[in-house]
């Protein structure tokens, strides 16, 4: 996971970007207080926001001043873009996994002569084919439960928290 998804991830860090986005510039003490954060903890957010370009720091006669300026919106635009065609790559990847899954669960369901497997086959095929609607954290947790039932490796929990996370972080750019 790269540091801007672990920053906007994070709840306290996330609160404190989006307030200095909205009141941009604003005084860092200020921040600080109207999220309810120490001083300390608010400027090692703001340093680490600033290490990643998505704010711009100033100090004049003792204030820090924090802003959001159009380049530091550049840079978190063009990360969640990045961040969205990595995520259409991971979608054409799960679809392709599901398909792919669909079509063993019917062909084993078609070589199978006990009922009770078949009906199990099924109740598996339909959880697939109703959470691959919407392709989410659910559609992956079916698909690995599947592919366990077929014998595969299930999807390793780092793909599906890999993937939960960029979801994550778009939901909170989309939201600024």
């Amino acid at each position: 996971m790269s540091r801007k998804e672990k920053l906007l991830t994070d709840p306290g860090v996330s609160t404190f970007f989006r307030k200095a986005f909205k009141e941009s510039p604003a005084q860092l003490e200020e921040l600080c207080n109207s999220i309810g954060v120490n001083r300390q903890r608010g400027r090692n957010w703001m340093k680490e926001l600033a290490n990643e370009g998505l704010l711009t720091v100033e100090r004049k006669n003792g204030e820090t001043t924090v802003k959001v300026e159009e380049e530091n919106i550049q840079k978190l635009n063009s990360f969640a873009s990045e961040l969205q065609n990595n995520l259409t790559q991971d979608l054409e990847k799960w679809d392709k996994r599901l398909g792919q899954a669909a079509n063993e669960m019917i062909r084993i369901k078609e070589a199978v002569d006990d009922d009770e497997r078949v009906e199990e086959l099924n109740e598996k095929l339909q959880a697939l084919k109703q959470d691959s609607e919407e392709i989410d954290m659910n559609t992956i947790k079916s698909l690995s439960n599947v592919e366990s039932y077929l014998g595969y490796g299930e999807i390793a929990r780092e793909e599906m928290h890999a993937f939960h996370r960029k979801f994550k972080v778009l939901d909170k750019i989309k939201g600024l």
